[in-house]
């Protein structure tokens, strides 16, 4: 997997919150240039 550098609010559209642990949430996000659903880990 590539880093990325940019900001990921402007990369990817919040689909649902998934869940909450310690570090913060997950969400399940879309990236619209691509087709396939991913997790994104979010810190607080």
């Amino acid at each position: 997997l590539a880093v990325l550098r940019d900001d990921p609010a402007g990369i990817f559209e919040l689909v649902e919150l998934v869940g909450n642990g310690t570090y913060g949430q997950v969400y399940k996000v879309r990236a619209p240039a691509e087709v396939m659903l991913i997790p994104a880990h979010h810190l607080d």
